[in-house]
C-alpha cells in the first residue's frame, strides 16, 4: 500500500519537471496567468494519474505472471 504513495509522489515531481519545460502561456488570451497555472495543474494531474495507473496495474500483472 506505501509503495503506491512513493509511486504518486514521484511521478508527479517527475511529471512537474517534465511540464515546466512546456511555454503554454502562449495559447492563452494576454493577461491569463491563472488559467494557465488552473490548466497547467489539472495537466499535470491527469497525467500523471494515467502514469500511476499504469506502473501500477503492470507491478500487478507481474505478479500473477
Amino acid at each position: 500500500m506505501y509503495y503506491r504513495i512513493i509511486i504518486y509522489m514521484i511521478v508527479v515531481l517527475s511529471t512537474t519537471f517534465a511540464v515546466s519545460g512546456l511555454n503554454i502561456n502562449k495559447y492563452f488570451k494576454p493577461n491569463r496567468i491563472w488559467e494557465a497555472r488552473i490548466f497547467i495543474g489539472f495537466l499535470i494531474i491527469a497525467i500523471s494519474q494515467m502514469v500511476v495507473s499504469f506502473i501500477i496495474d503492470f507491478l500487478e500483472a507481474s505478479k500473477i505472471l
